[in-house]
């Protein structure tokens, strides 16, 4: 598989935030929705409609 180095940057990252919440899952879902409230204006917004929505 070839390496992409984005991607690896990408990993160490969420490595190291996973490090700094102690690896603890909770704590880390609790810093992803802290970090989405700081961040709010730059989220995507949903679309009416969704494949996934569709049953």
């Amino acid at each position: 598989m070839k390496e992409d180095k984005t991607i690896e940057e990408i990993r160490n990252a969420r490595q190291k935030i996973s490090q700094e919440c102690g690896n603890d899952p909770h704590r880390l879902v609790e810093h992803y929705i802290q970090r989405q409230t700081l961040n709010v204006r730059r989220l995507r917004k949903p679309s009416k409609r969704s494949s996934l929505r569709e049953s």
